[in-house]
């Protein structure tokens, strides 16, 4: 990869993370750290919701066939109770 690339890619990631950032403050989150690593492992974002702890991973990618952002995320709250993470 070249070092073009790459920095292409690193713009694009932050601004996927921005975007997700402000969604989940628009849900109610509280945004409590991005890129948190621990050890080799990342979290893109950490938020506080309804007392729960959440977890996001964020995956951006460059399209010019979506119309405008709203159509790059879409609300886990609008998927069926089946397709949504369970937490035991």
């Amino acid at each position: 990869m070249s070092g073009a690339n790459s920095q292409r890619e690193k713009e694009l990631a932050e601004v996927g993370e921005k975007i997700a950032s402000e969604h989940l403050r628009s849900k109610g989150h509280t945004i409590l750290n991005r890129r948190y690593r621990y050890d080799r492992a990342e979290v893109d974002i950490v938020s506080e919701s309804g007392g729960m702890l959440v977890f996001t991973e964020v995956k951006t990618r460059e399209s010019s066939y979506l119309p405008n952002r709203s159509s790059w995320y879409r609300s886990r709250s609008n998927a069926s109770s089946s397709k949504r993470p369970t937490v035991t």
